[in-house]
């Protein structure tokens, strides 16, 4: 008999056969799941097959690895591994661990002051607000519910993607990965099939930001409220895959920024104002602002807000105020008018009537002689009426620049682009559109060094502050500071902002890229210490420039700009009963649309109920649509954040009940309004204003 002797080096070959076996077939199945992957984006997101149907990975790969799972490495680190372990089982305990403790941002609304008793909307958010306050220590936050919005920073090999689609009712759902290389492994590892049919199914979304900047994705995250609701981003839940550099700028990002998505959403009583004030306006046929052919690239402006850093920058506009274009925003003018500047432009984007009661009170009828006004379409009447020279400039998704494209279809007057949420936003869009090119900003701060330093000390708010007979208890001083908080100085330092300067800014920043991007070259000094400002250069105020006397006689410049870009339109009158005949029956066909159902009986009932009647807003007539979108955004999402996390069936249906009676109150008091008042311009008043302007004690 014959015996058999084995070698020692047989088993380690036979083990090299096998891997090599199974590596085969696994790099067949691989093929095969990005096969499939590649036709579901073609045919369902096309822009994302394009980009990878050829890709080849930079930095991160696919391997197999010993212990007979697969991973990523970085192949530029000497293949080091970016899961630690096996990537399946992690993401699997990562999920596990979320739905137990899940991570959630809240966009919070506060109450509203009360500045005029006839305005709706203020008055019944504040009634939400109160009610939700009462009830929010009983919430349970969990994952077992409609989840509205849900964002993942890294994508890696996607495991756990599958699985949150899978196991959460997500309805929007973003993944943001600056690593194109992990997503073009993930569409070999996992079946992105399934999650593509659910997740662009009705009522969902699928946005992926796959190696984009973190500044771009949050530009694009901020236009979404507008698409799907800002209910659906009351809570939304943060899921963080990995932790790279730029994942946590991203996160950085949203956390500071997404509040502000919560800012300008509009309501009823603004778009019914701009509606009334709008018609009141091209009534009285003024002019209208167009887009400038030519850059004038020779003529300085001095762009001039109320901040603090104004009272630092008088001396110098006095100085050569007569070799520039003066163009001051909103109360500034009251302030330049106590130094007797006068500015050549003046511009205004609030709506309210409260705001000619400033200008009123700070200068005079022969001071603002000459002056040339440039307002939104939404301008009061009382504003207008101050001004010899009124210029309309068009609003941007308002319902008053609806109505002027349908009574004027062959006419392009400007629209002021991103013109909030402050008025020096309007200033600085304004100007773009007259062609100018070299500015100065002076007084536009958008932040301040201390909470105490708000406008600068030549505004009306201090002389409001001086005559108020008793100062600001310490409560109110503190709630003002905690809406503060700390970003970047123009200079290095730490400066404070709150939501509404900080959108300003942002807003401000955006424009300027966009201008660059179509080939606007604007050249912006900022001496100013308040935020820093990017796309601007800062400069330390006694750097400023030195101006000689300009090429032409100012006055001609400032006549020439204004034949150019001032027309007047062929006059129209539209009455109360022209608009009602027009637009009354489109109005009230959707109330019934944006009616919440009395028997709702669960979380999932109501969330789609706001999706149907979210929808129906968007497709209704632009009128309509711009008329109700703003304060169902915000009434929406104080239902939504009151209701979501009720404990039990029984509490979400008794709160319902009392929440919903508000809605629905709200929406009898704006379609009554609609039927017997729709063109009445606005009354508020501010009491302060008033008896500085009566010098009353």
């Amino acid at each position: 008999m014959t015996e058999a002797h084995t070698s020692p080096e047989q088993p380690s070959n036979i083990q090299q056969v096998l891997r090599k076996a199974q590596m085969q077939q696994l790099q067949l199945e691989l093929e095969i799941t990005f096969k499939r992957n590649m036709a579901a984006f073609q045919k369902i997101a096309p822009q994302i097959y394009s980009q990878y149907i050829d890709y080849q990975p930079q930095e991160l790969k696919l391997t197999y690895t010993e212990e007979g799972y697969l991973n990523l490495v970085n192949f530029k680190l000497n293949n080091k591994p970016v899961y630690k372990g096996n990537p399946k089982e992690f993401c699997h305990e990562q999920f596990q661990h979320f739905k137990h403790h899940p991570t959630l941002s809240n966009i919070k609304f506060s109450k509203t002051k009360i500045s005029n008793q006839d305005h709706i909307h203020p008055t019944v958010i504040n009634r939400m607000v109160d009610f939700y306050t009462s009830l929010e220590t009983e919430q349970d936050k969990n994952c077992n519910v409609p989840i509205g919005f849900m964002l993942v920073t890294g994508c890696g090999l996607g495991y756990h993607i599958a699985q949150m689609v899978h196991e959460l009712d997500i309805h929007n759902l973003c993944i943001f990965d600056p690593h194109k290389d992990s997503f073009y492994a993930s569409l070999h590892v996992i079946d992105w099939l399934p999650i593509l049919q659910k997740m662009t199914s009705k009522g969902r979304m699928l946005k992926l930001f796959i190696g984009v900047e973190p500044k771009d994705a949050m530009a694009d995250m901020k236009l979404l409220s507008d698409k799907i609701g800002l209910f659906n981003f009351v809570y939304t839940f943060v899921f963080r895959h990995f932790n790279s550099k730029k994942e946590t700028e991203f996160y950085t990002l949203y956390r500071k920024e997404f509040h502000l998505a919560a800012t300008g959403v509009g309501f009823y009583d603004d778009e019914q104002i701009s509606l009334a004030h709008t018609i009141f306006n091209i009534n009285q046929n003024y002019k209208f602002l167009i887009y400038s052919n030519l850059a004038i690239n020779h003529v300085p402006v001095f762009l001039i807000g109320n901040g603090p850093s104004l009272d630092t920058h008088i001396g110098y506009i006095q100085k050569y105020q007569s070799n520039a274009i003066i163009i001051t925003c909103g109360t500034a003018l009251s302030s330049l008018a106590k130094t007797g500047i006068k500015p050549d432009f003046h511009i205004e984007m609030e709506r309210s009537a409260i705001t000619p009661s400033y200008i009123q009170h700070g200068t005079t009828a022969e001071y603002r002689k000459g002056i040339t006004l440039i307002c939104l379409n939404t301008a009061a009447p009382q504003m207008t009426a101050l001004f010899d020279d009124i210029c309309l400039a068009v609003k941007p998704n308002d319902l008053g620049s609806q109505l002027i494209s349908q009574i004027y279809p062959d006419q392009t007057p400007a629209k002021l682009t991103l013109c909030n949420p402050t008025v020096t936003n309007a200033g600085l869009s304004a100007a773009i559109t007259l062609g100018f090119r070299q500015l100065i900003f002076l007084g536009i701060d958008l932040g301040m060094p201390t909470d105490a330093e708000h406008h600068s000390s030549l505004s009306i708010y201090h002389d409001i502050d001086k005559k108020k007979e008793t100062e600001k208890s310490q409560a109110e001083n503190q709630e003002t500071s905690s809406k503060n908080y700390d970003i970047e100085g123009n200079f290095g330092q730490t400066v404070k902002t709150n939501p509404v300067l900080h959108a300003s800014k942002n807003n401000m920043e955006i424009l300027l890229r966009q201008a660059q991007r179509q080939g606007i070259n604007v050249s912006i000094l900022n001496p100013n210490n308040g935020a820093l400002i990017q796309e601007t250069t800062s400069i330390q105020p006694c750097d400023l420039p030195v101006f000689y006397n300009l090429e032409q006689d100012k006055h001609l410049i400032i006549e020439k700009i204004r034949m150019q870009n001032m027309v007047r339109y062929d006059k129209k009158i539209i009455t109360e009963d022209d608009f009602k005949a027009e637009y009354f029956n489109k109005i009230k066909k959707l109330k019934h649309q944006i009616s919440l159902s009395p028997h709702i009986e669960d979380k999932k009932q109501l969330h789609n109920a706001m999706q149907t009647a979210f929808k129906a807003i968007l497709n209704a007539d632009p009128i309509s649509k711009l008329l109700m979108r703003g304060t169902i955004n915000s009434a929406f999402t104080l239902i939504m954040q009151t209701l979501l996390f009720s404990k039990n069936k029984s509490d979400f249906i008794v709160n319902y009940k009392k929440i919903n009676a508000i809605y629905s109150q709200m929406l009898s008091q704006i379609f009554k309004k609609m039927e017997h008042k729709p063109l009445e311009c606005d009354t508020t008043i501010d009491t302060e204003a008033v008896r500085l302007q009566d010098n009353t004690p």
